[in-house]
């Protein structure tokens, strides 16, 4: 009897693993590699009705560095856009330098990919403070104001960077806390 019940258990077990795998090649062909166009969904945000309280289509909360470099801190501000001229934004209120830009923005699922210029990489190669400030307040923006946005890859002229810290930014980077 104890055979009977192993062996019955045994199958319901291997089948129920079976089921749960799934095909990884089909999922894996939906991830985006870096060397293709990935694949955008057609529904904006504002289709789906998808908003977080503190970021709207109508403001966007800049994080920036304090006055002292120390920590984060945040302004909110009139906007509507995309992720390009949400890096713009940031420029313009002082939360990444002059000159730095975004040559693309794409979300796939629950990250954004954002392509930024050469001046991006000379500011979070200039320092640790540079680095921490660049990377994070950039990361914690799109988070923030995209709401099924868990995470973030960034790209200068289409190639992973590295930094002095934190090496090759080859993976997604999630939200900065304090």
């Amino acid at each position: 009897m104890k055979k009977i019940i192993t062996l019955i258990l045994t199958v319901c077990l291997s089948l129920c693993l079976a089921a749960c795998g799934g095909n990884d090649s089909e999922e894996s062909s939906n991830m985006y590699d870096g060397g293709s166009e990935p694949i955008v969904d057609d529904v904006s945000r504002e289709e789906i009705g998808v908003f977080d309280e503190l970021s709207t289509p109508n403001s966007l909360v800049i994080y920036l560095p304090d006055a002292e470099f120390l920590y984060f801190d945040t302004v909110t501000v009139p906007f509507e856009g995309d992720g390009i001229a949400l890096v713009e934004t940031m420029v313009e209120y002082g939360a990444l330098p002059q000159g730095i830009k975004a040559n693309s923005f794409v979300t796939v699922g629950m990250e954004a990919h954002i392509d930024m210029n050469e001046a991006y990489a000379d500011y979070v190669k200039s320092g640790t403070t540079a680095e921490y400030f660049g990377v994070g307040c950039l990361v914690n923006t799109i988070i923030k104001y995209f709401p099924l946005v868990e995470s973030v890859v960034i790209t200068v002229n289409d190639e992973y960077i590295e930094t002095g810290h934190m090496g090759m930014l080859d993976f997604a980077i999630g939200f900065y806390e304090e």
